[in-house]
Order: C-alpha cells, then structure tokens, then sequence
C-alpha cells in the first residue's frame, strides 16, 4: 500500500479515500506488481520449541552455570546440556524437566517461552512491555516429576476435543500408534512433538507438558 502525503488529510475518516487510491495506483505498477504482492506466501510462526535452545543458554549464562556441572546436576551426561544448547538433541518432557528444575525456572518457560502458557495463535499481539526472563528461584529447584501427567492431560484434552485419535495424530505429524502409546504413557514425548500435539488439540503446551498455564476452558 503507498500512502500519500496523508499528513496532509484532515481527519481519519480520509483513510479510506487514500486507501482505495493506493489499490488503484497498484493496479498500474509494472510488470503485474500487485499480483505479485497478493501471491506472496505468508509467512509461518515457528514453533515454540525451536527457541529452547537459545532460552537454555541466556538462562545458563546469567545464572553464571558451567555446561558440565549443570548437566551434573540435572543427572545427565556431562556434554548433554551443550548438545541440547547447540540444538544438536531435542529433549524428552522428563530430561527438560530434569534441566528446569537444576536451574531454578520453570519447565514451561524453559520449553516454549511465556507463549506457551497459552494455546497456540498463530499471529499473538505484541506486548507492550516484552516480559524479562525469569530469575532462578529455589521453589523451582524441586524436581516435581510435573510430566507424569501428561498422559492423563493428552487424553482429557483429546476426548474433550471430540476427535479421533487418527484425526488429532494425523494433525500432529505422529502416527496413531505414538499418540495411543503417549496418552498409555508407555512414552515421553520430545518437547517438539508434544507441542505439535498440543497445537493439534488447541491447548496450551506449557500446559499440556508440565501442567502450566492456562488449563482448557
């Protein structure tokens, strides 16, 4: 849209005129430019989990923790936290967890950030005042094995849902035996898959994962 000299117009109610001048000015631009413009893909959110790594090592490095003897802590193999951090491994819900609860923050946050305490959308509006990462407290430093209940949320959420197995799985990218397995809880689930199955089932993963933030209506 080209907005012209609109300083000039003297109250809002003008912007509809600048408006539908622009989308005839773009009717006349060379080489088919506005069809051009209404052809471009828009673009894809991506999802929550892809930041974790970068989460993990902000967290980390203000905290002042070594890589080794967190993962230490976390009762994991000694480089483990590095691979995680360089996102060469994507976590189980358990092995996250194991790392939160060694720093100190949430395993929600850590997982999918503040938007994960929300069901997925697509385009979220920006805040106002972008939120600060949290600072590692000690009621967080107990591991509470939060992700045991997911197998119980995955299923309560599906049935409320009202889809079939096949139709939510098949949403997630899982196959059918995976998601009957996870909701038998004969399987932890990756952060990754988890919230592609929370964004299937329309809830919010922080939620669905370790039983934080907004639970379904």
């Amino acid at each position: 849209m080209v907005l012209e000299q609109v300083d000039q117009l003297p109250n809002h109610k003008n912007v509809s005129i600048v408006i539908q001048w622009s989308s005839d000015k773009m009717d006349s631009w060379p080489n088919g430019t506005s069809r051009l413009l209404q052809t471009v893909p828009r673009g894809r959110k991506s999802p929550l989990a892809t930041r974790f790594p970068s989460r993990l090592f902000a967290v980390r490095e203000s905290a002042g923790v070594d890589a080794s003897n967190l993962s230490r802590s976390a009762g994991l193999a000694a480089g483990y936290v590095l691979r995680l951090e360089d996102a060469v491994s994507s976590p189980c819900l358990d092995t996250l967890e194991q790392v939160a609860a060694a720093l100190g923050v949430p395993p929600g946050w850590l997982a999918y950030g503040y938007e994960g305490n929300e069901p997925f959308r697509e385009r979220c509006p920006r805040p106002l005042v972008e939120p600060v990462d949290p600072i590692p407290e000690d009621r967080y430093r107990v591991f509470r094995a939060l992700h045991e209940g997911f197998p119980a949320r995955l299923q309560q959420a599906r049935e409320r849902s009202g889809l079939s197995m096949r139709t939510v799985s098949t949403a997630a990218g899982v196959s059918v035996q995976a998601w009957s397995n996870a909701e038998a809880g004969k399987v932890v689930p990756r952060v990754d898959t988890a919230e592609r199955m929370a964004v299937a089932l329309g809830v919010a993963p922080s939620w669905l994962g370790f039983g934080e933030g907004i639970p379904p209506n």
